[in-house]
């Protein structure tokens, strides 16, 4: 079972995605923002098919801190996909 060589989401990345929500009262207590950043990307082997990535957190803050920001962008500039072993 050989596998092809890996490939950067850097390189295949798509859409960026990025959202801050406003949580209405009472809908988890503790919080006021529901934080997402994350990327759509086409799979590199797998025609018609995409893998959606992100990263969310519930916070009192309006958006990631700085410290999040830079987890997350460390974490999808490391994430590689491993191409599908050839089935013959």
């Amino acid at each position: 079972m050989s596998r092809g060589p890996k490939v950067n989401l850097q390189s295949i990345r798509q859409a960026f995605i990025s959202g801050i929500f406003k949580l209405k009262a009472g809908a988890v207590p503790t919080f006021e923002y529901f934080n997402v950043r994350g990327y759509l990307c086409p799979h590199p082997t797998v025609k018609d098919s995409a893998v959606e990535m992100e990263f969310s957190n519930y916070a009192n803050n309006r958006g990631l801190t700085e410290d999040l920001s830079f987890l997350t962008d460390e974490f999808f500039q490391r994430v590689v996909f491993s191409k599908a072993a050839d089935k013959n």
